[in-house]
């Protein structure tokens, strides 16, 4: 029986990916410089380990760009856009019901805490989850198995009592290499990476039947 979920934030309840992307080009622009969403979906689902926009943009710039500054700006630049974002279709009513339901929800994500919890916050989820996992919280992100495990830890439940739902490779690795089943739910961002390991593939979590999940 279903005991535990766990969700992916940037690209699974709300679209940030798109938005972040798009707020780093305008950065890279604003220096002379060219940003490819090829570039962005380097480090997609995982962290500055895999890819540092900011590093990349102080390599083009040789020097002049000033990293603090820089991840500043487009982090705000980011929020401006994400705030302007609804929840992807379905995530509401799918979170309501299986909280109502008495499962336990986390969320196991790359990003920062003040990211991700700033954003739940905002859009009314942060209660209702009992767990939220960061960067913060680890040595290493996904594909590191480590975040979702933490969150198990921290519901108090096994990999057999949970299942996951994630929109990029990494994220989708991080969770079956702890023994979660996963779930892939691709966005634009996301659409050609390969979801060869997950165990199940949908568009939106309006396909995702809870009873049939419980």
């Amino acid at each position: 029986m279903l005991k535990g979920i766990i969700f992916d934030f940037d690209g699974v309840l709300i679209d940030t990916e798109m938005p972040r992307y798009l707020a780093w080009k305008s950065v890279f622009e604003g220096c002379g410089a060219s940003f490819s969403m090829e570039q962005w979906q380097l480090g997609v689902g995982t962290g500055p380990t895999a890819f540092d926009p900011a590093a990349l943009l102080l390599e083009i710039t040789k020097g002049e760009a000033i990293i603090a500054t820089t991840q500043a700006h487009a982090d705000q630049l980011a929020l401006d856009l994400v705030k302007k974002q609804p929840l992807l279709p379905g995530v509401e009513e799918f979170i309501y019901k299986a909280a109502q339901a008495g499962v336990k929800l986390a969320v196991a994500s790359s990003s920062s805490r003040e990211w991700v919890v700033g954003n739940l916050e905002r859009i009314g989820l942060y209660s209702v989850m009992e767990a939220v996992c960061t960067a913060e919280d680890v040595e290493l992100v996904k594909p590191d198995p480590g975040l979702y495990q933490l969150a198990l830890q921290c519901l108090g439940l096994t990999a057999n009592d949970c299942v996951a739902f994630e929109d990029s490779a990494n994220g989708i690795l991080a969770a079956t290499r702890a023994g979660i089943k996963c779930v892939a739910i691709p966005n634009p961002m996301t659409a050609n990476m390969d979801f060869s390991h997950a165990d199940g593939i949908v568009k939106s979590f309006h396909e995702i039947n809870l009873e049939d999940l419980l």
